[in-house]
Protein backbone atom coordinates (compact mmCIF):
# COMPACT_ATOMS: atom_id res chain seq x y z
CA UNK A 1 0.00 0.00 0.00
CA UNK A 2 1.08 3.80 -0.99
CA UNK A 3 2.23 6.13 1.78
CA UNK A 4 -0.42 8.76 2.24
CA UNK A 5 -0.05 12.63 1.75
CA UNK A 6 1.39 13.07 5.23
CA UNK A 7 3.61 10.44 5.46
CA UNK A 8 4.97 11.80 1.89
CA UNK A 9 5.51 15.30 3.74
CA UNK A 10 7.43 13.82 6.39
CA UNK A 11 10.60 12.51 4.17
CA UNK A 12 10.17 14.77 1.03
CA UNK A 13 12.11 14.03 -2.04
CA UNK A 14 13.53 16.51 -4.69
CA UNK A 15 14.81 15.86 -8.35
CA UNK A 16 18.14 16.34 -9.38
CA UNK A 17 18.73 20.05 -11.05
CA UNK A 18 18.83 18.23 -14.53
CA UNK A 19 15.94 16.28 -14.08
CA UNK A 20 13.53 19.14 -13.05
CA UNK A 21 14.83 20.77 -16.37
CA UNK A 22 14.06 18.15 -18.23
CA UNK A 23 10.71 17.73 -16.94
CA UNK A 24 9.89 21.68 -18.20
CA UNK A 25 10.10 20.87 -21.99
CA UNK A 26 6.91 21.01 -22.49
CA UNK A 27 6.59 24.39 -21.52
CA UNK A 28 8.89 25.40 -24.50
CA UNK A 29 6.64 23.28 -26.71
CA UNK A 30 3.39 25.24 -25.71
CA UNK A 31 5.34 29.05 -25.84
CA UNK A 32 5.89 27.52 -29.40
CA UNK A 33 2.38 26.94 -29.96
CA UNK A 34 3.05 22.79 -30.43
CA UNK A 35 0.37 22.29 -27.20
CA UNK A 36 -2.25 20.91 -29.53
CA UNK A 37 0.16 18.20 -30.59
CA UNK A 38 0.73 17.32 -26.92
CA UNK A 39 -2.85 17.71 -25.25
CA UNK A 40 -3.12 14.01 -25.45
CA UNK A 41 -0.43 13.51 -22.81
CA UNK A 42 0.68 16.79 -21.37
CA UNK A 43 -1.35 20.03 -19.77
CA UNK A 44 0.00 22.92 -18.22
CA UNK A 45 -0.69 23.82 -14.49
CA UNK A 46 -0.53 27.81 -13.67
CA UNK A 47 -0.89 28.29 -9.93
CA UNK A 48 0.42 31.12 -8.05
CA UNK A 49 3.89 30.96 -6.01
CA UNK A 50 3.14 30.56 -2.14
CA UNK A 51 6.09 32.41 -1.80
CA UNK A 52 6.69 34.89 -4.73
CA UNK A 53 3.14 35.52 -5.69
CA UNK A 54 4.19 35.10 -8.97
CA UNK A 55 2.72 32.35 -11.91
CA UNK A 56 4.16 29.28 -11.98
CA UNK A 57 3.25 26.92 -15.08
CA UNK A 58 4.10 23.49 -14.75
CA UNK A 59 3.77 21.12 -17.34
CA UNK A 60 1.72 17.65 -15.83
CA UNK A 61 0.74 14.64 -17.18
CA UNK A 62 -3.33 14.14 -16.64
CA UNK A 63 -6.05 11.83 -16.95
CA UNK A 64 -9.50 13.65 -17.66
CA UNK A 65 -12.78 11.82 -16.75
CA UNK A 66 -15.61 13.43 -17.46
CA UNK A 67 -15.18 17.35 -15.97
CA UNK A 68 -12.37 16.83 -13.65
CA UNK A 69 -8.79 16.43 -14.64
CA UNK A 70 -6.52 14.13 -12.31
CA UNK A 71 -2.87 14.78 -11.87
CA UNK A 72 -0.27 13.10 -9.81
CA UNK A 73 2.63 15.03 -8.02
CA UNK A 74 5.97 12.47 -8.57
CA UNK A 75 7.30 13.50 -5.77
CA UNK A 76 4.71 13.49 -3.33
CA UNK A 77 4.32 16.06 -1.18
CA UNK A 78 7.53 17.89 -2.03
CA UNK A 79 6.69 19.21 -5.47
CA UNK A 80 6.44 22.87 -5.50
CA UNK A 81 3.56 22.66 -7.71
CA UNK A 82 1.43 20.55 -5.28
CA UNK A 83 2.66 23.24 -2.34
CA UNK A 84 1.74 25.83 -4.42
CA UNK A 85 -1.67 24.25 -4.81
CA UNK A 86 -2.20 23.88 -1.07
CA UNK A 87 -1.42 27.76 -0.53
CA UNK A 88 -3.75 28.58 -3.43
CA UNK A 89 -6.02 26.28 -4.46
CA UNK A 90 -7.22 28.65 -7.39
CA UNK A 91 -5.32 27.54 -10.92
CA UNK A 92 -5.50 27.72 -14.33
CA UNK A 93 -5.25 24.57 -16.86
CA UNK A 94 -4.16 24.59 -20.09
CA UNK A 95 -4.88 21.73 -22.60
CA UNK A 96 -3.88 22.21 -26.27
CA UNK A 97 -5.70 25.51 -26.62
CA UNK A 98 -8.16 24.68 -24.82
CA UNK A 99 -7.95 26.41 -20.96
CA UNK A 100 -9.87 26.36 -17.51
CA UNK A 101 -10.14 27.99 -13.96
CA UNK A 102 -10.25 25.50 -11.75
CA UNK A 103 -9.83 24.46 -7.91
CA UNK A 104 -7.30 21.69 -7.03
CA UNK A 105 -7.82 19.07 -4.34
CA UNK A 106 -5.62 17.18 -2.64
CA UNK A 107 -7.22 13.55 -3.22
CA UNK A 108 -6.64 11.67 0.13
CA UNK A 109 -8.66 8.03 -0.63
CA UNK A 110 -6.36 5.31 -0.75
CA UNK A 111 -8.60 3.54 -2.98
CA UNK A 112 -9.43 6.39 -4.98
CA UNK A 113 -5.61 7.07 -5.49
CA UNK A 114 -5.21 3.21 -6.77
CA UNK A 115 -7.62 3.41 -9.14
CA UNK A 116 -6.77 6.10 -11.10
CA UNK A 117 -2.98 4.98 -10.65
CA UNK A 118 -3.96 2.09 -12.66
CA UNK A 119 -5.99 4.52 -15.07
CA UNK A 120 -2.81 6.71 -15.65
CA UNK A 121 -0.64 3.27 -16.21
CA UNK A 122 -3.39 2.50 -18.95
CA UNK A 123 -2.45 5.77 -20.80
CA UNK A 124 1.48 6.08 -19.90
CA UNK A 125 2.46 2.57 -19.26
CA UNK A 126 3.36 0.52 -16.20
CA UNK A 127 7.31 0.96 -17.08
CA UNK A 128 7.04 4.97 -17.73
CA UNK A 129 4.98 5.44 -14.44
CA UNK A 130 7.76 3.46 -13.13
CA UNK A 131 10.53 5.59 -14.17
CA UNK A 132 8.55 9.13 -13.36
CA UNK A 133 6.87 8.39 -10.27
CA UNK A 134 7.74 7.45 -6.85
CA UNK A 135 5.10 5.18 -7.13
CA UNK A 136 4.86 4.25 -2.80
CA UNK A 137 4.68 8.54 -2.76
CA UNK A 138 1.91 9.63 -5.00
CA UNK A 139 0.01 12.92 -4.01
CA UNK A 140 -3.46 12.99 -6.24
CA UNK A 141 -4.95 15.64 -7.17
CA UNK A 142 -8.36 16.59 -8.58
CA UNK A 143 -9.17 19.86 -10.83
CA UNK A 144 -12.96 20.04 -11.57
CA UNK A 145 -13.97 22.25 -14.73
CA UNK A 146 -16.78 22.88 -16.16
CA UNK A 147 -17.81 23.03 -20.13
CA UNK A 148 -15.42 22.84 -23.00
CA UNK A 149 -12.41 24.75 -21.90
CA UNK A 150 -12.32 28.75 -23.67
CA UNK A 151 -9.38 28.74 -26.36
CA UNK A 152 -6.54 30.51 -26.39
CA UNK A 153 -7.16 32.74 -28.55
CA UNK A 154 -11.28 33.82 -26.84
CA UNK A 155 -9.50 34.39 -23.82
Amino acid sequence: MGATPLQTELSPLRPSWLRSRLAKWALVAYRLGLGPLLARKVMVLTTIGRASGSQRRTPLWYVREEDTFLCFSSWGGSSDWLKNVRAHPDVHLRVGSRGWRSRGRLVEDPEEVGRVSAVFAAKYGHRTMGLFYHLDRLALVAFPVKGGGRDRDGG
